[in-house]
C-alpha cells in the first residue's frame, strides 16, 4: 500500500495545503456525523422519561435559562436540536463530497496535460517501440480510470477510515463490550477480503491489456478503411474486436461480482455482532431491555451508518487493486520522461524541478526552444555513425559532408540505403552512436532545441489536422495569435493562392481528417506553407513528391524552387526530376556516401543501367 501511495502522490498535481484541506473536510464531516448519532441516545432517554432529565440537578439550571419548564417543551427543544444537527450533518457531507469531486476532476485535467507533455518530451526512439493507440488510451482512458478507480477510492478510504474511527470511538464510549465483539468478528473478515483482493490486481492488469487491444483493433479497422473494404476483410477485424471485448467483459464481470460480496457479507456479520452483544448484555450484566433502549438506538443508528462505510471502504480497496496496474503504467511513463529530461536538460535548467516542468502550464516548446535562432555559414556532418539496437550492420556508416547555407543538396539512393535514418539524425530525432553535427562550428547537441527551431520537415505524406487550412499552416499556433501577414506570405510562396480563392471559406475552410478533401499536391503545398510560416531556415524534404503525379509534382517542385537561395534545402528523392536544380547530389549505399555527383551524371548513369 505504501508503494501504491507513493505512485499516486507522484502522479497527482497537488500541494500539502490541498491535502490538508481534504483531510479537514473529512474530519469536519465525520465530527458532525458523530455528534448527530451521539445525540440519538440522549433524545431517546428524554422521550422515555423527560421528567428525570428535566429535574436533574446538573441540567436543570441550563433548562431554566432556556425557559424549558415542562416535559413537552423539553421534548420539542431536543427534537429541534436533533433535526438541526442532522440537517447540518447532511450539508457538511454534501460540501465535503463537492470538494472531493472538484479536486478529483481538476486532477484529471492536469494529469491529461501532464501525461501528453511527458510523452512529447520523450525521444523519438521511445515511440518506435510503443503503440500509439496504447498512448492514446493512457491519456484519454487510463487517466479517467485513475480518477474513478484510483484517486476517488483513495480519498474514500481516507474519509471512511476517519468516519469508522470516530464511530468506533463513539460506540466504545457508550459500551466497550460491543466494540470488542465487533473487532472479534470483523478482523478475520478483513483478512479474508485482503487475500481475495490480490486477485483484483491480476484481473485489472488483464482488463487494461484487453482494452488497449480493443482500441488498437478499432484503429486498425478504421485507419485502413480503404484496404479493408477492397480486400473484404471486415470479418477479420470484427472477430478480432469481439475476441478482445469478450476477454474484457469476462474480467469486468469478475471484478463487479467481487464488488457485490463485501456488502452482502458485512450486513450479515454486523447483525451477528449486534445479536451477540444483546445476549451478553442481558445474560452477563443483568440489564433490562428498557435500560438498553438508548444504547440500542445509538448502536442501531451507528451500525446503519457504519455498514455502508465499511462496504464503501472494502469496495474502494478492491477498486484500487483493480486499477493498480494502470496507475503503474502512468507512473512509469511520467518517471521515464523525468529521467530523460534530467539527462538532457540544458545547464541553465539544472536547478529546475522536473516535476514542476511537467506540471507547468507553459508549453514545452516555449520553454526549451529558441525560435529566433539563426545560422550564418554551414552545416557539417562529421563522421556520423549509427546502428540500431540488436543489429550488426550500421544503418549510417561514417558519413561526413558539408551543407553551405542557402544551397540545395540532394540525397539519393535505393530503399534501405540509409536515407530515412540520416534524415532522422538531421532532425534530431535520434542521436548518432558517434560523430557530430556542427552548426557554424558548434555542436547542435549543445542546444538541440535551437537546432530544431531552424528546421522544417516535409515528408511524403504530410500530417494534417482535422481543421482549417489556416490551422494547418500556422500549425501549433492558437487562432488569436496567428500572424496574418506571415500567413499570406506562406500561402503565396507555396502557390496556394488559387486554391484558397476558389474555396468558399478561404483559409477558414475545413479540410477533413488528414486533409481528405484536398489533393496530394495541395496537401504537400500546405506542408511547404507551414515551413514558410514558421520561418524555418532549413527545409528537409523527404520524398516529398514521390507519391504525386507528374503534373502535381511539377507544381510542388515549382513551389520548392521558389525557396532556393532563401532557404537551405536538403532533398531526399527517388525521382531525379525533383533534384535537377540541386547544387550537389550525394549517393547513399548501405549507409555510406559513395560519391558526390551532378544531376547530368546521375541521369546518364541511370540511363546506362537501364
Amino acid at each position: 500500500m505504501l508503494q501504491y501511495l507513493k505512485k499516486v502522490f507522484y502522479v497527482i498535481s497537488t500541494t500539502r495545503l490541498s491535502i490538508a484541506r481534504l483531510v479537514a473536510a473529512f474530519l469536519f464531516a465525520s465530527f458532525l456525523e458523530v455528534v448527530g448519532i451521539g445525540l440519538v441516545g440522549p433524545f431517546f432517554k428524554i422521550l422515555s422519561n423527560p421528567s428525570d432529565v428535566l429535574n436533574n440537578s446538573v441540567y436543570s439550571p441550563f433548562f431554566e435559562r432556556l425557559g424549558l419548564d415542562s416535559n413537552i417543551d423539553l421534548i420539542i427543544f431536543s427534537s429541534i436540536i436533533l433535526v438541526a444537527t442532522f440537517i447540518l450533518k447532511s450539508v457538511g457531507f454534501i460540501v465535503a463530497r463537492a470538494y472531493v469531486f472538484k479536486f478529483s476532476y481538476n486532477q484529471k485535467v492536469l494529469l491529461e496535460s501532464r501525461l501528453l507533455k511527458a510523452y512529447l518530451s520523450l525521444p523519438y526512439t521511445f515511440f518506435l517501440n510503443r503503440n500509439s493507440s496504447g498512448l492514446v488510451q493512457n491519456i484519454a482512458v487510463e487517466t479517467q480510470q485513475f480518477i474513478n478507480a484510483g484517486l476517488m477510492p483513495l480519498l474514500s478510504i481516507i474519509s471512511n477510515l476517519i468516519l469508522c474511527f470516530t464511530l468506533v470511538v463513539l460506540l466504545g464510549s457508550t459500551d466497550i463490550v460491543f466494540i470488542l465483539v465487533l473487532f472479534a468478528i470483523f478482523v478475520p473478515l478483513f483478512f479474508i477480503f485482503a487475500q481475495l483482493s490480490k486477485l483484483l490486481r491480476k484481473w485489472g492488469r488483464e482488463n487494461t491489456k484487453a482494452q488497449k487491444k480493443i482500441i488498437r483493433s478499432i484503429n486498425h479497422a478504421l485507419g485502413g478503411l480503404k484496404e479493408v473494404k477492397v480486400i473484404h476483410c471486415e470479418d477479420y477485424f470484427v472477430n478480432e474486436l469481439h475476441s478482445h471485448s469478450s476477454r474484457f467483459a469476462h474480467g469486468a464481470f469478475r471484478r463487479d461480482i467481487f464488488q457485490v460480496i463485501p456488502r452482502s457479507m458485512t450486513e450479515g456479520f454486523l447483525l451477528l455482532a449486534i445479536v451477540i452483544y444483546i445476549l451478553i448484555a442481558i445474560t452477563a450484566s443483568g440489564k433490562s431491555l428498557e435500560d438498553l433502549t438508548p444504547i440500542f438506538a445509538v448502536f442501531t443508528l451507528a451500525s446503519l451508518r457504519l455498514l455502508p462505510t465499511i462496504t464503501q471502504l472494502l469496495q474502494a480497496v478492491g477498486r484500487l487493486r483493480t486499477k493498480s496496474y494502470a496507475i503503474s503504467l502512468i507512473y512509469s511513463d511520467l518517471k521515464r520522461a523525468e529521467v530523460y529530461l534530467e539527462e538532457y536538460k540544458k545547464p541553465e535548467e539544472a536547478n529546475d524541478s522536473l516535476t514542476d516542468f511537467l506540471d507547468s502550464g507553459a508549453s514545452q516548446q516555449s520553454l526549451l526552444s529558441n525560435t529566433s535562432a539563426r545560422f550564418h555559414d554551414s552545416i557539417n556532418l562529421k563522421n556520423i555513425y549509427y546502428s540500431y539496437p540488436n543489429t550488426t550492420n550500421p544503418a549510417i556508416d561514417n558519413i561526413s559532408l558539408e551543407i553551405p547555407k542557402g544551397q540545395p543538396i540532394a540525397l539519393v539512393g535505393k530503399s534501405g540505403s540509409g536515407k530515412t535514418t540520416l534524415v532522422d539524425i538531421l532532425l534530431g530525432l535520434i542521436t548518432p552512436s558517434s560523430g557530430d553535427i556542427l552548426l557554424d562550428g558548434n555542436s547542435i547537441y549543445k542546444n538541440l532545441h535551437n537546432w530544431q527551431s531552424l528546421l522544417g520537415y516535409i515528408p511524403q505524406s504530410i500530417f494534417l489536422l482535422d481543421g482549417t487550412i489556416e490551422q494547418n499552416i500556422a500549425f501549433g499556433v492558437h487562432g488569436h495569435k496567428v500572424d496574418d501577414v506571415r500567413l499570406k506570405e506562406a500561402v503565396q510562396v507555396a502557390q496556394l493562392e488559387e486554391l484558397v480563392s476558389d474555396l468558399p471559406d478561404g483559409l477558414k475552410t475545413q479540410i477533413g481528417e488528414r486533409g481528405v478533401r484536398l489533393s496530394g499536391g495541395q496537401r504537400q503545398r500546405i506542408g511547404i506553407a507551414r515551413a514558410i510560416y514558421h520561418d524555418c531556415q532549413i527545409l528537409v524534404l523527404d520524398e516529398a513528391t514521390s507519391a504525386l503525379d507528374s503534373q502535381t509534382e511539377h507544381l510542388v517542385s515549382e513551389a520548392i524552387d521558389n525557396l532556393s537561395g532563401s532557404k537551405t534545402l536538403i532533398i531526399i528523392a527517388h525521382r531525379y526530376s525533383t533534384i535537377k536544380n540541386c547544387d550537389r547530389i550525394y549517393q547513399l549505399e548501405n549507409g555510406s556516401l559513395k560519391q558526390q555527383t551532378s544531376y547530368e551524371e546521375l541521369v546518364s548513369n541511370a540511363e546506362q543501367l537501364s
